[in-house]
């Protein structure tokens, strides 16, 4: 009987981890000293994730979070936790998998730039902290929100689509009567999310929230410039699927009529929508690309073709 609850504890500690969305890493030795240096005591309560080569997180005691760069530069930051409730259940589902656990620090390419960037809201006293930054010395602010409450009550995170735009609704209940809500999107241009004043009340209510809003996240659409391998797919879902194959589209020009598609290209840079689009536009490299990915999401049966408008 002891053997088999030590089996099953194993089996759910396997799956857990399974389910960790990034690499938690050995400390370096190189990296603990210069911790060590910058004159924190505690250092030995400390876990390491791996974001990609370049940048590592390393949080301290669940309050304390130095970002590391490849040069080793640490930069500090205060943590402090929410519980589902207090940020609404809609972000929990959306974003949950982009989550540090056990900390509410998620990495997600909220710059749609296949970048790693960091969200993180915090509640300590009666200060809430809303931030959204690049991982870039200076912390190049995307969104920020900071400010003290008296109550939290009422308030709601969630990332949707409204009148074509990506972005995220956010209700403040001291700062809009009767708990009215305000609708940031990403402005490309700009490179930030910037509230959407034309945004009523009723578009917010009826805005369109994906479950997998951020399905596009780790994607490295630059890798269609040549011929993907199956191994490149092969650990990609029907949503992320599906997004490859229109990039290929959109990478062109092409305009799509789902709502959800239109909106995520309309977020990048090389995007430049084209309403003479034809198929010959694309190249061999496109074609293989594209039945590679069909293949695939036939072999799952997800394969559903988006028609252009």
């Amino acid at each position: 009987m002891k053997r088999t609850l030590i089996l099953i504890l194993i089996l759910l500690f396997c799956i857990s981890n399974s389910l960790f969305s990034f690499e938690s890493t050995q400390t370096d030795d190189k990296l603990l000293e210069k911790f060590r240096n910058s004159n924190y005591d505690d250092f030995e309560k400390t876990w390491f994730y791996k974001i990609d080569k370049d940048y590592n997180l390393l949080l301290v005691d669940h309050y304390e979070a130095f970002i590391v760069n490849s040069e080793n530069c640490f930069k500090k930051s205060k943590l402090y936790l929410w519980t589902d409730e207090d940020c609404g259940q809609k972000l929990s589902s959306q974003i949950e998998k982009y989550r540090l656990k056990p900390f509410y620090v998620y990495v997600i390419d909220l710059s749609f730039d296949e970048k790693y960037d960091i969200l993180d809201y915090s509640l300590g006293g009666m200060c809430l902290d809303f931030e959204m930054y690049t991982d870039t010395e200076d912390r190049d602010y995307l969104f920020d929100y900071s400010r003290s409450l008296y109550t939290f009550e009422g308030i709601e995170i969630k990332f949707c689509i409204i009148n074509g735009k990506r972005g995220f609704v956010f209700t403040e209940p001291q700062k809009y009567e009767n708990n009215k809500s305000g609708f940031y999107y990403w402005s490309p241009s700009e490179q930030k999310y910037i509230l959407d004043e034309s945004a009523t009340q009723e578009q917010i209510k009826k805005a369109i929230v994906p479950e997998d809003y951020f399905a596009y996240n780790g994607l490295k659409f630059s890798s269609l410039n040549k011929n993907l391998k199956k191994s490149d797919l092969e650990n990609l879902d029907a949503a992320q699927l599906r997004l490859m194959r229109n990039a290929i589209y959109a990478r062109h020009g092409r305009i799509f009529t789902s709502v959800d598609l239109q909106s995520l290209w309309e977020c990048y840079t090389w995007y430049k929508p084209n309403p003479d689009y034809n198929d010959s536009m694309l190249t061999k490299t496109d074609k293989k690309n594209l039945k590679l990915i069909q293949d695939m999401e036939r072999i799952t049966g997800t394969y559903v073709p988006d028609l252009p408008k």
